[in-house]
């Protein structure tokens, strides 16, 4: 009976949020251990990705772990895999971005261990046919999918486990198969079991097992439904070590190295890991695919054949992912402008590909989109890139009219020294707003979406129909509560939030844009034409945003307008957000939680964190609405609870004759605080 080959390992990474002290928990109960182990079976060989975050927080905090692990790689008994620095998802990120964060990983692999990765990890195994020429390109001879991405291609039976060649643009890159059947059963079942299922049907030629858990599973219990211990895992490697003459284990590059002219050739279509492809459904249609894959299921039908959705529709079905996006793809294009200075863009080109980590574009088990901190880091990392990308004395403040989010209309960009300022014609809303000293966007906010998970108690506390941006334009009853208003069960009288505005005054050399809309209010069972009128004006630290509302209608109308503004700030026990009434120069502070309030002219939320006033003027004093926004989203194993922004809604009611106009301004600013 011929012998089957193994390749084991595992792959290691760490969120951009996770802070030391965390990391240090991880490393003591997982990682060390580990290579402890793996250690003192120098006749097991393995194949080994760490990130190039996480290798740095060993070269920097316990850099006798890299020691071993070099001399393991010396040795010939650890490969190490490469593969972009900062984990992006290869597919999303400009061409010139991918190869350079890998090459970025291959340079630092080579230095710091003395060889250089011919392997390639992708996260969630997100493939698209691309890669196979980018790989290549970069010098990356092999990359892992799961068996299921080989089902998609078409592949069954004995061929699962076995490497296939696929090629783009000429260029081909080989594939190893991760066997999920028996890796499912990993640290659940006795270890022999484990290697019966490597055994079984040894009758084919270059038969593959490959076997690659996450490492944090293997004795770190936090955010994981099942933990390894390390006794079950040195019982498995003894069962390795026992059964020498059934299984061979191998190193991928080497069997690349000496069996390539054997490996079929096959093509791979747009697939992830069979959860994400799940995950990137609308929330009915997950609870859909559920019904359908469990009826199959029951009828003795594999579903294997049905695989949910495609990773890039997380663009779509999360504004906001989309928006970071197209941040993203905007720096990008600033970096690769750099001239002359090659030290200056290759620091901007870093913060860029910091701000490319795969985390904050998805959401899946570990909270990913939803945790405001991995948002965040991405933010701060690309307007830092950003701001490296600007020439002192040469940089001057810009208005510009450009399709950012490539949805096919333009949007308005507003890039000053103090902040950035961009408005959407959806709405004429702001959608970002960002402080350049402090790298921090105050519009990186999050709306509440339902996820199949939510329970009614969630459920109940309100989805929203619309971004969480500042100056939405609302038409609600005057009698309306912020309850109802903040769990969304408020009726919406009027058409703007939806509305396409025209931008009828683009004015770049005063820094000025005006829109206009014409909507309905429909009110007591009329319905009133509306016209408002918005002109943003951009100054060094402020933002003006002057209203003019205009009754088209015959009849008088009476209506209470409200202009929405929602800023995010860091919000945990040691930075939480002040906000306090100014009035009369004399400052009282209200509670975060919902509150209305009577004849407001200026809110001022002092930020700690960045150690930043940022104040709310308004020309008229308003009823306002405060109140904190939060959502509930699966992370680190259970349902966690996030904040993600602070809503303010000032509200005026008037009478409008027919043509009558009212006016009213606001203006946001950001200072150096007075209170730190």
């Amino acid at each position: 009976m011929k012998k089957v080959k193994l390749i084991f390992g595992t792959h290691n990474s760490i969120s951009p949020s996770t802070d030391d002290k965390e990391i240090e928990d991880i490393y003591q109960k997982a990682y060390k251990p580990f290579l402890t182990t793996l250690y003192n079976f120098p006749e097991i060989s393995a194949v080994l990705y760490y990130s190039g975050p996480l290798l740095e927080w060993f070269e920097k905090n316990h850099p006798e772990f890299n020691t071993v692990l070099n001399e393991m790689v010396d040795k010939k008994q650890v490969e190490l895999l490469g593969g972009g620095f900062y984990e992006p998802v290869l597919s999303l990120i400009p061409a010139q971005d991918r190869i350079g964060q890998i090459e970025m990983m291959t340079t630092y692999l080579r230095k710091s261990f003395g060889k250089r990765a011919r392997g390639c990890w992708l996260p969630g195994r997100i493939w698209e046919p691309s890669l196979a020429s980018v790989l290549r390109s970069s010098g990356i001879d092999y990359t892992f999918l799961d068996d299921t991405h080989f089902e998609a291609a078409g592949y069954t039976g004995n061929d699962l486990f076995k490497p296939i060649i696929t090629e783009d643009q000429g260029k081909t890159v080989t594939v190893f198969p991760i066997s999920r059947n028996i890796m499912s059963g990993f640290g659940k079942i006795v270890p022999r079991k484990i290697i019966e299922d490597i055994c079984n049907d040894r009758s084919s030629d270059n038969k593959i097992v490959v076997i690659f858990p996450n490492g944090r599973q293997i004795g770190y219990e936090n955010g994981y439904s099942f933990s390894i211990n390390h006794q079950w895992l040195e019982s498995f490697l003894n069962e390795l070590k026992n059964n020498k003459k059934n299984i061979e284990l191998v190193h991928p590059g080497r069997f690349v190295r000496q069996t390539k002219n054997s490996i079929n050739k096959g093509y791979f279509p747009c697939t992830s890991y069979g959860e994400i492809m799940k995950w990137v459904l609308p929330s009915e249609k997950q609870k859909e695919f559920d019904k359908i894959t469990a009826n199959l299921t029951e009828m003795g039908i594999e579903s294997k054949w049905i695989y949910g959705g495609f990773f890039r529709q997380f663009l779509s079905k999360y504004r906001e992912s989309n928006f970071l996006y197209s941040k993203m793809m905007h720096v990008s294009i600033l970096t690769s402008q750099v001239r002359g200075d090659k030290y200056k863009k290759k620091a901007a080109k870093d913060e860029l590909w910091k701000g490319q980590s795969n985390l904050a574009y998805w959401h899946g088990n570990q909270g990913g989109l939803y945790n405001p901190g991995i948002r965040h880091n991405a933010y701060k990392a690309l307007i830092d890139s950003e701001k490296i990308t600007r020439e002192k004395g040469i940089f001057k403040t810009s208005l510009s009219a450009i399709d950012y989010d490539m949805d096919g209309e333009k949007e308005f960009l507003y890039q000053g020294h103090v902040t950035n300022a961009y408005v959407h014609r959806k709405g004429a809303v702001l959608f970002e707003y960002d402080h350049i000293s402090s790298c921090w966007n105050y519009l990186n906010t999050l709306a509440r979406y339902p996820e199949p998970y939510h329970n009614d108690e969630i459920t109940q506390a309100g989805y929203d129909s619309y971004g969480r941006h500042a100056f939405i334009d609302h038409f609600i009853d005057k009698n309306e509560s912020v309850v109802n208003f903040s769990n969304m069960t408020y009726t919406e009288q009027g058409s703007f939030i939806d509305d396409y505005y025209e931008s009828v005054d683009y004015d770049r050399e005063h820094r000025k844009v005006t829109f206009i809309a014409i909507g309905t209010v429909v009110k007591d069972g009329y319905e009133y034409n509306i016209e408002i009128q918005k002109k943003y004006t951009f100054k060094r630290s402020s933002i003006d945003v002057d209203y003019q509302i205009k009754n088209l209608s015959l009849h008088k109308a009476e209506l209470c307008f409200g202009s929405e503004v929602n800023l995010s700030f860091k919000n945990d026990d040691d930075n939480k957000a002040k906000i306090f009434h100014i009035k009369d120069e004399f400052k009282d502070e209200i509670p975060s939680d919902k509150v209305e309030h009577e004849m407001v002219e200026q809110l001022l939320t002092y930020d700690q964190f960045n150690q930043t006033d940022v104040s709310l003027l308004l020309s008229k004093p308003a009823e306002m609405w405060t109140f904190p926004v939060y959502t509930y989203s699966r992370g680190s194993g259970r349902i966690e609870k996030n904040y993600q922004s602070s809503c303010y809604v000032p509200r005026w009611t008037f009478k409008l004759l027919k043509d009558e106009i009212w006016n009213v301004s606001l203006t946001l600013r950001i200072d150096r605080s007075s209170l730190s």
